[in-house]
């Protein structure tokens, strides 16, 4: 992967989230604190209310191909695409 950086917070984007919007550059961290602390299930991006958001390492999957009933639940529609990034 090349080397990107989240949009809100510059840190390096080894793990982020994915809606159904497919926008990836936005870090994990963010988004736990958007979603969690601060009550906002909205995409940073385009503004659009996102009920289900993915935690991810792996570039090149979109939303839509992941299976959600196979992911693990982190809570508040919430999912990670692995143990480890659970962790």
């Amino acid at each position: 992967m090349e080397d990107k950086e989240c949009l809100l917070c510059c840190e390096p984007l080894d793990i982020f989230s994915i809606g159904l919007w497919n926008h990836s550059i936005i870090c994990y961290r963010c988004t736990l604190k958007s979603r969690l602390k601060l009550d906002n299930n909205k995409c940073p991006l385009c503004n659009e209310m996102l009920n289900e958001i993915i935690i991810s390492d792996q570039h090149n999957i979109k939303f839509q191909h992941h299976d959600i009933n196979r992911l693990l639940t982190y809570g508040k529609g919430i999912y990670c695409s692995s143990q480890a990034v659970k962790q």
